[in-house]
């Protein structure tokens, strides 16, 4: 069908909004991250470069993909066509389940009714008593068939079907000590409740850094030197020390360490583009920032044309995205 001119008003803006997250936000944290990698292999890191390399890697795939999806929607809404949602915040999710169903939603959706429902079907016959563990043994099954399902949708190779593995039982730990929590009887009052929801999603964060930092590294020793690092609480509370004793550490740090900080609290506190732009069945946002034919969005949409063109011109080391490469 022939688009409205609000549609290809919408997409295109949407469209320029997806440049720049590529330009100012995912490749800027590609060179914190090179930066923290070439550390790394040297063998002479510390701490932060050990989290730089984890989280920051987690972050730059959050923004390199989530623009990949406001580029291709935003594209086929300027043709006349409307593309599901395909990414929703998955570092807001605040249950190992939801956090897993908001990355690429498309594939998530087809291997969980094409894997994962029909592995749990046939899992639930059998032969183990009682029924709830019976249906915990068939859920736990279906989850970890769905993860390799999605490991070789991705690749063939053994290593990455074995993290695949790896993060299904994770992911099943996870769900089986939470459920376990929530069925105790028990009394919590306002402050506990909210201290046992931030301790789920603070574990679900760090759950999902080991796994973008398995996937940046290939695993092996070095993924172990690194997580060792990042457990290395006493070297990271001294490094805190020393920047909060130096008033002007933030404005000295660099360009990366900068972006990472902005780029985390945008994922975790801002809405995102699809609540913005009133992209498919996902909640609203404040009405001051949501998008609209209007003078002030006309503006916004020439301020991000300029931007992506300067981001796309830049003197930097261009990046592809990195779902091509996976």
């Amino acid at each position: 069908s022939v688009p409205s001119r609000e549609m290809v008003f919408r997409g295109a803006t949407l469209f320029l909004a997806g440049l720049f997250k590529k330009a100012w936000i995912a490749d800027p944290l590609g060179n914190a991250v090179e930066a923290a990698s070439n550390a790394v292999q040297s063998g002479h890191f510390h701490a932060t470069d050990a989290w730089t390399l984890s989280w920051g890697f987690l972050v730059q795939l959050y923004f390199d993909f989530s623009a990949y999806s406001d580029i291709a929607i935003g594209l086929a809404l300027c043709v006349g066509i409307k593309l599901p949602i395909n990414f929703n915040s998955p570092l807001k999710a605040s249950s190992p389940g939801q956090y897993v169903m908001r990355w690429h939603i498309s594939l998530m959706m087809f291997v969980r009714f094409y894997v994962f429902e029909p592995v749990f079907q046939l899992a639930r016959r059998l032969p183990v008593r009682p029924t709830a563990r019976r249906y915990a043994v068939a859920w736990s099954l279906a989850m970890v068939t769905a993860f390799v399902a999605v490991g070789l949708w991705h690749t063939l190779a053994l290593t990455k079907v074995i993290e695949a593995v790896a993060l299904g039982l994770l992911l099943v730990v996870i769900q089986t000590l939470r459920l376990r929590w929530r069925t105790r009887p028990r009394t919590l009052r306002r402050a506990g409740k909210i201290a046992v929801h931030v301790i789920t999603r603070v574990g679900i964060l760090f759950a999902a850094a080991i796994l973008a930092l398995l996937l940046r590294t290939n695993g092996g020793a070095t993924s172990m030197r690194v997580i060792g690092s990042m457990l290395d609480f006493g070297s990271l509370l001294r490094q805190a020390a020393e920047i909060g004793l130096d008033p002007g550490a933030l404005r000295h740090a660099t360009a990366g360490t900068r972006a990472l900080l902005v780029a985390t609290l945008v994922a975790l506190l801002s809405p995102n583009t699809m609540q913005i732009f009133g992209i498919g069945d996902v909640p609203g946002c404040p009405h001051w920032i949501r998008w609209r034919p209007s003078l002030r969005w006309g503006f916004a949409s020439g301020m991000l044309l300029v931007a992506a063109l300067a981001g796309i011109a830049a003197p930097v080391v261009p990046r592809t995205f990195i779902y091509a490469d996976i």
